[in-house]
């Protein structure tokens, strides 16, 4: 769906530290696509990068360069927005090749380290108690 096809939806906090931005599309149009994307704010520095929390394309529609429209867009709205950088994360099972091939035409791959931090304590090996 190229980016002309949409219009914006609205606008406004999110988690009270990130800025979304939704899309809707025009009146009698299939949605064949989307893209969920978060601006986050740097407490470190002056600065906010965009987060690709999801992405995706209906089956029939791959390979027809919607994902990277959304991409593209999302790039337009970011740069708007005065923000340093566009980031995504991908898993790396045979599955997700296709993604990974779609990010790597599109940025720089970097090797960091992802941790998933349990909700319930109960869960973790050693909970510690939260002293306020």
């Amino acid at each position: 769906m190229p980016a002309s096809a949409l219009l914006p939806a609205t606008s406004g906090a999110c988690s009270g530290a990130a800025t979304s931005s939704r899309w809707r599309p025009w009146p009698k149009a299939k949605v064949v696509g989307g893209l969920a994307a978060y601006q986050l704010p740097k407490f470190e520095q002056e600065r906010s990068e965009i987060y690709i929390y999801d992405l995706a394309v209906l089956a029939s529609h791959r390979r027809q360069g919607i994902a990277t429209g959304l991409i593209r867009e999302l790039q337009r709205v970011a740069s708007d927005r005065g923000a340093y950088v566009i980031y995504v994360q991908a898993d790396t099972g045979p599955e997700d090749e296709a993604a990974i091939a779609l990010y790597s035409g599109l940025g720089i791959r970097e090797e960091v380290l992802h941790f998933d931090i349990p909700v319930d304590l109960a869960r973790t090996t050693q909970p510690r108690p939260c002293r306020l």
